[in-house]
């Protein structure tokens, strides 16, 4: 018996992707391992809804890895990444 759960996008991801958002996240000051960074856009890229509200993403671009001086703490969406969790 396999129980194994096949996770889908929520949407289709471009060539080079993993690529361009590792290198845009090292531009915004984000800190990863390699592990860390595995993590992360694993979890960016499956979620559905942000973290905080709730609100269902519509769209890639809806996502954002909210963070404190580089260390990530969820991935919001475009309201909430305005909010200071601090």
């Amino acid at each position: 018996m396999n129980t194994e759960i096949e996770l889908k996008l929520p949407f289709e991801l471009p060539k080079n992707y993993k690529c361009n958002k590792k290198n845009l996240w090292k531009k915004q000051g984000i800190l990863f391992t390699p592990e860390g960074f595995d993590y992360w856009y694993e979890k960016y890229i499956y979620a559905t809804n942000c973290e905080i509200c709730d609100k269902e993403f519509n769209k890639r671009q809806d996502r954002y890895l909210y963070h404190n001086n580089g260390i990530v703490r969820n991935i919001v969406c475009n309201k909430c990444k305005k909010i200071d969790l601090t």
